[in-house]
């Protein structure tokens, strides 16, 4: 059965916390604030550790414009060390979510991360009462990674089989 529904589709700007463009607006619904880190704590991270890039994810109809007419959708974080790629944060505004960005994010990230010849292993992790991304890294086909070091409580880390 075909869908009427059309795909959302991303387009992700490099951030950093001399040139955010707009992250700092980007909020999630109040009962997920405890789900995700916030885009200043990610942005300070991003700023004291090279091996992590920060994203303004934008609806896909701004890809191609120099500068964006629209604010973004949400933000994103990876990592990339020790052959793994990690995708760190995603989060996408209230305001914008139940649209399919959260799933054009992840397929975006997996995708940039798949093309990095220091990647050998795409991961995640998502908190154990994150239902919604469970779901999704599910979907996408993740499955449960046991690491090399000590998962941090409550957290649950995925990498997708290679």
């Amino acid at each position: 059965m075909w869908s009427t529904h059309l795909m959302a589709s991303v387009n992700l700007r490099r951030v950093s916390a001399a040139e955010p463009q707009g992250v700092h607006s980007i909020r999630p619904a109040p009962d997920q604030a405890h789900l995700v880190a916030g885009v200043e704590k990610s942005l300070a991270e991003v700023e004291a550790d090279e091996a992590l890039t920060a994203f303004a994810v934008y609806d896909g109809s701004q890809r191609g414009l120099p500068q964006p007419e629209r604010p973004p959708v949400g933000f994103a974080v990876i990592e990339v060390t020790a052959g793994v790629g990690f995708i760190l944060r995603v989060l996408i505004d209230a305001d914008h979510q139940r649209r399919g960005y959260g799933r054009a994010l992840m397929r975006e990230l997996v995708r940039r991360l798949s093309l990095s010849p220091d990647v050998e292993l795409i991961a995640t992790s998502h908190r154990h009462d994150n239902a919604a991304m469970a779901g999704l890294c599910a979907e996408l086909g993740f499955e449960r990674w046991s690491t090399p070091f000590a998962p941090a409580e409550g957290e649950i880390y995925l990498c997708l089989p290679a």
